[in-house]
Parts: C-alpha cells; structure tokens; sequence
C-alpha cells in the first residue's frame, strides 16, 4: 500500500509561491503537490473554508518553510519568496470560472452584468501581466490546459523546479486523483449557453496576445486558445436569466450566442 498522509515539512523548505489569478485551478494543483509530495502547501490569505477542507496548512506562516507552497495572488501581497510558479489559464476558461465562483457565493445582484464580466476578464489579465514582467526570482511557467492533459508530467515538472528529490515524491499518490477534485463546479449550464462575453472579444483577445508575447518573450508557450462557436437563440422582448443569486436581463428579439467547445 501507498501512504498519502499529509505533514507539514520536517526540514526548512525555501519560500515558494504559487502564483496565479483567480479561476486558473489554483486550488487544484495545491491538492497534486500536497498528494506527489505529502507536504501541505499554504496561503498568505489564511482562508477559513480551505482549511476546513482539509488544507491544514492555510493557516501556517508562509515564512516558516513549513509548507511546500503559498498561494498569492499579488507580488506585493508577500514580501520574501525565492522561487514562482505560475499558474496560466485561457483568460476566457478563467472568466467564467471566476464569474461561477463569485455567482455562486454571493447572493447580490448585479446591475450590469456585461462590465462586470468585462472588468472580470481585465482584471484576471492584469495579474498575469503583473507576474511576467516581475523578474525578481526564478518563475516557472505551468499552463492550467498542459495539467489538464498531462498531470503527472506537469506535476514533475513543478517538483523538479521546487527541487524535490526524487526519494521525496510518491507519484503513485497521484494515480487516483480525481480529475479536478477541488474545482467549482457550475450548477448551471449557463456559460455554455448564453454569450456571456457579447461584444468583449477584441478587447480580451487583444489582451490574450499581449501575453502571449511576453510569455513567447521569454521562450514559454504562449496562453492556450480555443475555438468559440456560434449558436442562436431566439430570446422573448424581455427575457430574464436568473443565476444563483443574480439576475440578467437582455432587451432582444433574436441574438447570436457563442458557446465555448
């Protein structure tokens, strides 16, 4: 048998980071390092649910060498770290994983529902930015669609980067890992229905390729693209959308919605 208990790191490990915008799968692949490696990763943001979920490393200082990881988000939201690894995910994948989050867990409503996605989608691309041009410390790379693809290969990478000897890993740890076990899921299908983007294409596209220059810049791939489709619905003059605690309202006879496939 396999031991996949989890420790806090018997040795002082340096500060890593674990870096990347809200809705990339950070939750996720704290869950893949804690299983390959039995050592807790950690937060500088100390979040309550987390460790009621069982990452009982969310509370310890980032700064103790305790832990294998810190979440961040922010550079600026951590003073000392040695090493980054940076989370990526298509910025419209990561919208709507946000969007779903935030729609889910608040029960407002929101008055116009188009800037908020819109200002969602910007702010998601700024923080990407924000860590590529940051070249304090060394910074790896991972693209959240490699992880999805090749988990084992992806996680090696990550450990190689953090210096984890191989006697350390236990890979086999990983083998029945429930694909996105720690990833919200949507009660409703909405983001593959209605174009929740509408007109924001260019403005998010154009921001896709500005990072994808400055990750080709520095000789990583750049951020992974899909195809959007067309799809029409006829809607009644007044049609109202009720998410979970939010409601949407589109003025329209017939629109061209796009689903992601």
């Amino acid at each position: 048998t396999v031991e996949c208990d989890l420790h806090f790191s018997e040795k002082k490990l340096p500060i890593a980071v674990l870096a990347s915008p809200p809705g990339a799968g950070n939750t996720w692949v704290r869950y893949l390092l804690q299983q390959a490696t039995g050592i807790y990763t950690g937060s500088v943001y100390h979040d309550q649910g987390l460790y009621d979920a069982g990452f009982l490393g969310e509370m310890a200082s980032p700064y103790d060498g305790q832990v294998l990881v810190s979440t961040i988000k922010n550079p600026h939201d951590m003073l000392n770290f040695s090493a980054v690894i940076l989370l990526i995910r298509n910025i419209y994948a990561a919208t709507l994983s946000e969007i779903n989050r935030k729609m889910t867990s608040n029960q407002t409503v929101i008055a116009d529902f188009n800037k908020f996605v819109l200002n969602t989608a910007k702010y998601l691309s700024h923080v990407v930015r924000i860590w590529l041009l940051d070249h304090r410390v060394p910074t790896l790379v991972v693209h959240y669609e490699d992880l999805i693809k090749n988990t084992v290969g992806e996680v090696t990478r990550m450990l190689d980067f953090l210096n984890v000897s191989e006697n350390e890993r236990r890979m086999r740890c990983l083998e029945n890992v429930e694909e996105g076990k720690f990833q919200r899921r949507s009660k409703n299908d909405w983001n593959q229905k209605y174009n929740v983007f509408h007109d924001m294409q260019n403005v998010i596209n154009e921001r896709m390729k500005s990072i994808s220059q400055l990750l080709e810049e520095r000789g990583d791939k750049p951020i992974a693209t899909f195809n959007l489709s067309f799809h029409s619905y006829t809607f009644d003059r007044m049609t109202n959308h009720t998410l979970p605690g939010v409601q949407v309202s589109h003025r329209c006879n017939v629109t061209q919605c796009f689903c992601i496939s």
